[in-house]
């Protein structure tokens, strides 16, 4: 196949990206995954409810970069993967019928998923400084945002079916852990998967999937992350735009809290690096954080009690930084 470097929203379709010169061929799975080691094989995209895509790396060096550099998958793949390399497609039955082959697969992911984590988080709040801490560990293969999980928690792929959309979660979750682990992760025994921020559905069907895994959810106060999905934006050209104080507005009212009261001496400044930043697509991403908390409040918090809450605040804190990382570490049983 050809890459096409072309942008889209999280969860594009993988046409948005790829196209195919040729019809391709009928190719054995087996084969195609046989070799641990050197392995050039990773899996990107979920075509429907019953295909994935794989992607082949024809460098296993830049493999390994990509899986063990790249903050954001989704972007790094597109980014790092060569014109010319090899698509496959898969259904989701032979995938879920060599996992089940490969005993060691489920054993090194522990009974029930013991041995693997879902960091939930708001955006913008540090979910992706803990997947570089984690990663720090040989023993840790975390996964930050790969495609397949973008189009999971933003709702690209729409299953009715509960049970359905665990069992696709729970294979492409494995099939991806065990890919990267055959070539990058040798030595890992505990396995984590960062995603974007949202998804409450996607993060109860990882539980549903994975039962004994551990669970976090990080955030950051709200004007925090307007201002650093702001800062984003605006670098990119957008301009104010009066639907933010609109949105905000019916946001706060929606929630009964009304507008956030801000101190008399920060006025100023806030008011004006607020409104300065803020934009239509500021409005819409902020949107995510209400969905967030509120899914972890009413959602995740019930079903996943022991779930880990960390404030970016404390996280980045030098004082009790090193507390709250020894709580990760705990949670994590590593």
């Amino acid at each position: 196949s050809d890459v096409m470097q072309k942008s889209g929203p999280p969860g594009s379709p993988a046409s948005n990206y790829f196209s195919c010169i040729d019809q391709g061929k009928e190719i054995d799975f087996v084969s195609l995954v046989a070799d641990e080691t050197t392995n050039p094989w990773l899996l990107f995209a979920i075509l429907s409810e019953n295909a994935l895509l794989l992607m082949e790396f024809a460098d296993l060096d830049v493999k390994r970069k990509c899986y063990k550099e790249e903050a954001f998958l989704d972007r790094g793949v597109r980014r790092l993967i060569a014109d010319g390399a090899r698509l496959a497609v898969v259904s989701l039955n032979t995938a879920e019928n060599w996992l089940k082959k490969q005993t060691t697969i489920y054993e090194r992911l522990g009974a029930g998923g013991a041995n693997t984590s879902w960091v939930g988080n708001t955006g913008r709040c540090g979910s992706t400084l803990l997947h570089k801490v984690l990663s720090t560990s040989t023993e840790m293969c975390s996964l930050s945002e790969p495609h397949y999980i973008d189009q999971l928690t933003h709702g690209r792929i729409l299953m009715n079916d509960d049970d359905k959309f665990a069992r696709v979660v729970q294979i492409c979750c494995a099939l991806d852990w065990e890919l990267a682990r055959r070539s990058c992760f040798p030595n890992a025994i505990f396995f984590s998967m960062n995603p974007k921020s949202g998804g409450t559905k996607a993060q109860l069907a990882f539980h549903t999937a994975f039962p004994q895994s551990k669970h976090f959810f990080m955030y950051r106060a709200a004007h925090k992350v307007i201002e650093s999905f702001g800062s984003i934006h605006k670098a990119q050209g957008s301009q104010p735009s009066l639907l933010w104080s609109t949105f905000t507005s019916l946001a706060w009212n929606g929630l009964g809290l009304g507008m956030p009261h801000i101190p008399p001496r920060f006025t100023s400044d806030l008011r004006s690096t607020l409104f300065s930043l803020s934009s239509a697509p500021v409005a819409f991403l902020t949107a995510r954080w209400f969905d967030a908390v509120l899914g972890y409040l009413q959602e995740v918090k019930p079903a996943i009690p022991n779930t880990l809450v960390i404030r970016m605040d404390e996280f980045v804190n030098p004082v009790i930084r090193a507390q709250v990382v020894k709580a990760i570490l705990d949670h994590l049983n590593m």
